[in-house]
């Protein structure tokens, strides 16, 4: 009966303290040990915090700080209101997944889309190191990943990879010299989470400038890059709707539309 007289009690306001419920589930999700267990929470909300923590970059320190202590987040935005900018970088520099649900009715088949991926993962933690020759002069990673620079090399990190599913990351190179076939341009060194909890497994990799460049090989960079671009696209457009700016909005996406078709007129984007 004191429960009942307590619920009963309970008084509702506006308001989303974003930060403390989800801090809150990070902390009763790291308090479990469950071994080979992936450790995540979903952020469902619309991104717009109104008590508590409303800094974006106090925020977002807080998706590295529990990825720190393996604890990943996936964001999924509700409603056309939600802030897609805020809630992207949180998915980004979390190690999750970004979702758009525009309406309730979404939910249930994104946290589907969501435990299925999670049960897929086949490696954690995985990260690339990528040590330039000292004849590349410049390097630059053009997915839109979380990387680090140091002073002999930039680290990515590439998060989950699941079974089955290669993850690309495009790296836009230069050189001092003239590039010639099997030129070693870097070496790549990747590491991911071991079987034992704290256990770092690496391998070492070098990447070299291909002998041919064939046609098939144009097209896949081709094809990521319009990938990339057409989500940068969709991110600008849905943060200049958000403020009003509908026209530009629609421009951005007209831009990238009018490249994907350029690129499939020349045959390089397939279908």
């Amino acid at each position: 009966q004191r429960l009942l007289d307590e619920l009963h009690a309970v008084r509702t306001s506006a308001g989303t303290h974003l930060a403390a419920g989800w801090t809150k589930s990070c902390e009763l999700v790291a308090a479990g040990f469950l071994r080979d267990a992936i450790s995540r929470v979903v952020l469902l909300t619309d991104g717009l915090p109104s008590v508590g923590i409303r800094d974006p970059e106090r925020l977002l320190r807080i998706a590295d700080e529990q990825l720190a202590r393996g604890v990943s987040t996936t964001a999924m935005g509700i409603g056309e209101g939600f802030d897609d900018q805020l809630l992207s970088d949180v998915a980004r520099r979390g190690g999750g997944g970004f979702y758009f649900l525009a309406t309730p009715e979404a939910i249930p088949a994104a946290f589907g889309a969501e435990l299925a991926g999670v049960f897929a993962i086949a490696a954690t933690g995985v990260s690339l190191g990528i040590i330039p020759e000292p004849e590349t002069t410049s390097l630059e990673v053009l997915h839109r990943l979380v990387t680090h620079t140091m002073s002999d090399k930039i680290v990515v990190n590439v998060g989950d990879v699941a079974h089955d599913a290669p993850r690309q990351v495009l790296i836009k190179m230069g050189c001092a010299a003239p590039a010639r076939p099997g030129r070693l341009l870097a070496k790549l060194m990747v590491r991911h989470q071991g079987e034992q909890k704290g256990q770092i497994e690496s391998h070492i990799d070098r990447l070299t400038l291909p002998a041919t460049r064939a046609k098939t090989h144009i097209a896949a960079i081709v094809v990521e890059r319009l990938r990339i671009a057409t989500a940068v696209a969709i991110d600008e457009a849905w943060a200049r709707r958000a403020s009003g700016r509908g026209q530009e909005a629609r421009t951005a996406l007209a831009d990238v539309r009018s490249a994907v078709l350029g690129a499939k007129e020349r045959r390089l984007a397939g279908k």
